[in-house]
C-alpha cells in the first residue's frame, strides 16, 4: 500500500471519522516491582523541598540537566505534528489559537495552568507506518532526570494523568503506559536506539497501566488515571551512588496507518508535573546538564543568577562618568552543583544602549570561595574587548571569553564587565526582577562616589533597585578532566 498517498487523504477525513476503538490484544507488560502510593490532589498544592514545576520546559533540556530522546518506531517527520505543543518529544503545554482543537483540556496540577510536560501518540510518525490494522507502531519517549545523588530514606514523587485529543474520535480511547526506570551505573546517558531497548536503565521502578486498559484507575493497574491529577511516589530508591531516574512514554501496539482508518491501536496522550526529590543533600533537579550523543539539545548549559525574562528593560540604568566595572560572583559548588574544574566558553550580557562606539572588556576570574571580594584576591583566567555601538540597544551580547576554574570546590568564578574609558555612552542591561545573589559595582575613579573595590549595588546611593543581566555559558564537562 502506498503510504505517501494514503497519508494526505487521512489528513482530509480525520475531523468527519468516528468509531469506537477495539479492545487491544493485550501485551506483555514490563515487571512490575511494587505498586504506588496514591493521592489525591490537594488545591493549591505547594511545591516540595526540591521540585521542578515545568514552568519552562526548553530551559531545562538547555541548561537544567535534564535529558529526553525519542526512541519509537519511526520517529515523527511530519511537519504538522513537529510543530509546538503536538507532543512529538516530550514539551511544553501550549493552547492552540482555534479553540485547542488539539491541545490539552486541562491545566497543570499546580503552578500556572501551562506549566505541564507532556508527550503523545505523534512520538511516532503514525500517518507513515505501514500495517495490518492492527496496530504495529511502538511509541518509546525518554525523559530522564538530572544525576541524582542517593541517600537513604530519599524518595520521588510525581503527579501524571492521562490526556485525549478530541478533535481526532479515533483515538480518543486510545490507552496509554508510562514505565519509571534506574540506572545506577556510568554517566546514564545510554537509553538504547530502539523501541524496546532500554540502556542502562535496567531497574523498573514502576509501571503505570502495564495491560494498557482503558480504565479510569487512580492507582494505575488497570489503566491511567485521567479524570484527574493523581500522585505517585517512589520510596525503594538506591540508598547510595549516584545515577538517573527515566519517565519512559511506552506504548505497545501503537496505531499505524491503518489502524487510523479503523480506530485501531493503542496511545494517545500522557502528561507529567510537579516532580519531587525528598531527603536529597542538594536539590539536583536544576542540576548541571550532561551531554550525551542522541540527547537534545546539543547547547551550552548556563548558569545565571538572574530570575525572570533574561532582558534589559528600557531606562533601567547604573552608571558613572568614570571608568566602571558591573561583577558578579558566582559560587559554582554551593549555588550551582559544580565539581571539579570548571571551563567557561562565553558570557551574555546586556546593553540598555551605547551613544558611541565603546570598548567594553569582559574578564574572568578565579577567587578562592572563602576570600573577601576584592581585586587583590581575584586571578584573571580570560579576557576579551569587543566594540558596542547603537546598533545594540536592548540588546544581549555574546562575547567568546574564555578560562577555567581549577576547582570548584575552592574558587568562585568572577565575572567583571569593564568600561575603561572616561566617559558615560555605555549603558548595562538590567530588569527589575529578584535575583539569588548580589550586583556589584566598582569605579576607578572619585566621580561617582568612593567605590574602588566591588560595591553590592544596595550599597551605592542613587544606584537603581535591579539585577545585572549577567548569564555564563560553560563548555561541555565531557572535555573537563574530573569534572564528573
Amino acid at each position: 500500500m502506498n503510504t505517501a498517498t494514503i497519508a494526505p487523504a487521512l489528513l482530509a477525513l480525520l475531523a468527519g471519522v468516528c468509531g469506537g476503538l477495539a479492545a487491544p490484544a493485550a501485551a506483555a507488560p514490563p515487571r512490575w516491582d511494587r505498586p504506588p502510593t496514591v493521592a489525591e490532589a490537594p488545591a493549591g498544592d505547594a511545591p516540595g523541598e526540591c521540585s521542578e514545576g515545568f514552568e519552562d520546559v526548553e530551559s531545562l533540556f538547555a541548561e537544567g540537566g535534564w535529558l529526553r530522546r525519542n526512541t519509537s518506531t519511526l520517529e515523527q517527520e511530519w511537519d504538522q505534528a513537529l510543530m509546538p505543543g503536538k507532543g512529538s518529544r516530550w514539551e511544553q503545554k501550549i493552547e492552540y489559537l482555534d479553540s485547542n482543537v488539539e491541545g490539552l483540556f486541562f491545566n497543570a496540577h499546580a503552578g500556572t495552568p501551562h506549566s505541564v510536560i507532556f508527550t503523545s501518540l505523534y512520538a511516532h510518525s503514525v500517518l507513515m507506518i505501514p500495517g495490518t490494522g492492527t496496530g504495529t507502531g511502538v511509541l518509546s519517549n525518554w525523559l530522564v532526570t538530572p544525576e541524582i545523588t542517593f541517600r537513604p530514606g530519599m524518595r520521588l514523587s510525581f503527579w501524571t494523568r492521562k490526556g485525549f485529543y478530541e478533535y481526532a474520535p479515533i483515538w480518543a480511547d486510545a490507552p496509554d503506559r508510562m514505565v519509571v526506570r534506574l540506572c545506577t551505573t556510568g554517566d546514564c546517558s545510554d537509553v538504547g536506539t530502539g523501541p524496546h531497548d532500554t540502556g542502562a536503565f535496567t531497574t523498573t521502578l514502576l509501571t503505570i497501566n502495564p495491560q494498557l486498559g482503558m480504565n479510569d484507575d487512580p492507582a494505575g493497574l488497570l489503566g491511567y488515571p485521567y479524570n484527574g491529577w493523581r500522585q505517585f511516589t517512589l520510596t525503594d530508591l538506591p540508598a547510595s551512588g549516584t545515577g538517573r531516574i527515566a519517565f519512559q512514554y511506552y506504548v505497545t501496539g501503537a496505531m499505524d496507518v491503518e489502524g487510523a482508518f479503523s480506530g485501531v491501536g493503542n496511545g494517545n496522550m500522557i502528561a507529567l508535573d510537579s516532580v519531587e526529590l525528598h531527603g536529597a543533600g542538594a536539590c539536583p533537579l536544576r542540576a548541571t546538564p550532561l551531554f550525551a550523543d542522541g540527547f537534545e539539545p546539543g547547547a551550552p548549559r548556563s548558569i545565571t543568577q538572574n530570575t525572570g525574562t533574561f532582558a534589559p528593560v528600557d531606562g533601567l540604568v547604573a552608571t558613572c562618568v568614570a571608568p566602571t566595572s558591573w561583577l558578579r560572583r558566582f559560587d559554582l559548588d554551593g549555588e550551582f552543583g559544580l565539581d571539579g574544574r570548571v571551563s567557561v566558553d562565553s558570557v551574555d550580557f546586556a546593553v540598555e544602549r551605547s551613544y558611541s562606539t565603546v570598548p567594553v572588556e569582559v574578564r574572568l576570574y578565579a577567587i578562592p570561595n572563602e576570600a573577601d571580594f576584592v581585586y587583590a584576591n581575584l586571578e584573571q583566567i580570560g579576557a576579551r574587548t569587543i566594540t558596542v555601538d547603537q546598533n545594540d540597544r536592548l540588546s544581549i551580547r555574546t562575547v567568546a571569553v574564555t578560562g577555567t576554574v581549577p576547582d570548584a570546590a575552592t574558587h568562585d568564578l568572577v565575572v567583571e564587565i569593564r568600561k575603561n574609558e572616561f566617559h558615560r555612552e555605555f549603558y548595562v542591561g538590567f530588569n527589575a526582577q529578584t535575583q539569588t545573589a548580589p550586583s556589584y559595582m566598582a569605579f576607578r575613579g572619585d566621580n561617582c562616589g568612593d567605590h574602588p573595590e566591588p560595591t553590592d549595588m544596595e550599597n551605592i546611593g542613587g544606584a537603581p533597585d535591579a539585577s545585572l543581566l549577567l548569564r555564563v555559558n560553560l563548555a561541555d564537562p565531557a572535555a573537563e578532566t574530573g569534572s564528573r
